[in-house]
């Protein structure tokens, strides 16, 4: 049974109960992320997270890594691009408490000095850890070379000198500036007594205050259409990774199921285009793969591996005569089976997870407004004919300017054509 609320003062409050479980999974959605930082604040949103677990009026941030490893589970917390989320997976008679802690952090915190100086050189070896990371950072300097004049091109994380700069000053302007009852998101799947559930609910978040912009109002212009751009880093490792993409759809587009086939069957699995054409065909790659990124108003499609130096440019080229290829001819019955029984199977098993199930009411309500049923994302994909995914391919990556970005010990990137457009002339 799934049951939606709203507090007087704009909470959202969504439980789901399930009978044949005793844990309890618990996200508290903020809708605050990179993209509503101004420029010189890159990285705050994340360091506000980091900041939740470091000190409240109640409680040190010794007390509460106490309280998380009593509560079992587990307990975390992420930023992206537009939220930041509290969450942990529990047993049911510790649900309350969870709600209890996660109130106190998000409401009380009191961002201690000495915890930020220790925490910024914590988020510095972090930075760090991503810098020494060849596959993670090529991702963030595609999305640099995507959107190049937007905030979703910033890395999450900030940069060395914003990081630096982080104080506890800058920390309270920010959540003055964008924090709003109406951008709270509760969502409860599993096993808890609603009643407890409720009472610590109303306790800690029906008595927030406005004191930022409400809901709708901070998300800003979308990302224009980008230039084709590139970037290579030069880097003493043995491989060269790379990240080749191109804009996508948004995260509510109606050619997001036909897109979604359309990524595995390029480079969503062991059968996919890409990791046959490369791997087991040619062995020229360990790792090869494609993915996509949603947002609001803005998506991304990429390609991404690491190969030998010496055969990175071969790579690119098949590659790009796969991205191609997907273009022009509809893609074969049976490899349209394949992409969607993948997809189907991974989101009917996700569903026995309470931690899968809470994301995914979040994900709706985030997103839509209302909970998608299950069957209504089964149908829209069964729908998907193969011309679909050769329409969605022409429209989206036909003439699509192309954002690259490589790491490893090349000398040069390696040229390529503008646009798919021109890699068939």
């Amino acid at each position: 049974m799934i049951r939606r609320r709203t507090l007087p003062n704009g909470v959202q409050v969504v439980t789901e109960q399930l009978d044949t479980v005793r844990s309890c999974a618990i996200g508290v959605f903020l809708q605050v992320g990179s993209r509503h930082e101004r420029p010189a604040e890159n990285g705050i949103s994340h360091f506000l997270e980091h900041m939740l677990f470091k000190g409240t009026s109640r409680r040190t941030a010794r007390q509460i890594a106490d309280a998380t490893n009593y509560l079992g589970g587990n307990l975390n917390a992420f930023t992206t691009q537009e939220l930041i989320c509290l969450h942990a997976k529990t047993v049911d008679s510790k649900a309350p408490s969870t709600l209890d802690l996660f109130g106190e952090m998000l409401i009380d915190s009191i961002f201690p000095p000495e915890e930020i100086r220790r925490e910024r050189q914590v988020v510095l070896e972090e930075f760090k850890m991503y810098e020494d990371t060849p596959d993670e950072l090529s991702v963030d300097l595609f999305l640099r070379n995507l959107w190049p004049d937007h905030p979703l091109g910033r890395p999450v994380i900030g940069s060395r000198t914003s990081i630096s700069r982080l104080s506890r000053a800058g920390i309270q302007r920010f959540l003055r500036r964008v924090f709003h009852p109406s951008r709270l998101l509760i969502v409860l799947s599993g096993s808890f007594d609603s009643r407890a559930c409720s009472r610590a609910i109303n306790q800690w978040f029906g008595k927030v205050e406005p004191a930022g912009a409400a809901a709708g109002r901070l998300g800003g212009r979308p990302p224009r259409a980008p230039r084709s751009r590139r970037t290579h880093l030069r880097r003493r490792i043995e491989q060269t990774h790379f990240c080749l993409g191109v804009p996508a759809p948004d995260r509510t587009s109606p050619d997001r199921f036909a897109f979604s086939l359309l990524n595995m069957i390029l480079g969503g699995g062991m059968s996919s285009r890409l990791f046959q054409e490369i791997r087991e065909k040619r062995g020229l790659a360990y790792s090869i793969g494609s993915f996509t990124q949603s947002f609001t108003d803005a998506g991304c499609f990429a390609v991404s591996g690491g190969t030998s130096p010496d055969t990175y440019g071969e790579v690119l080229r098949i590659t790009l005569e796969e991205l191609q290829r997907i273009t022009e001819e509809p893609a074969p019955e049976e490899e349209l089976v394949m992409a969607r029984e993948q997809l189907v199977d991974s989101l009917l098993m996700s569903l026995e997870n309470t931690e899968s199930r809470m994301l995914r009411l979040a994900d709706s309500l985030l997103n839509f407004g209302r909970v998608v049923p299950v069957d209504e994302i089964l149908t829209q994909l069964r729908r998907v004919e193969p011309d679909d995914v050769r329409r969605i391919a022409a429209k989206y990556l036909t003439g699509a300017s192309l954002a690259l970005a490589s790491i490893g010990p090349n000398a040069k990137m390696e040229p390529i054509s503008e646009n798919l457009r021109q890699v068939a002339a």
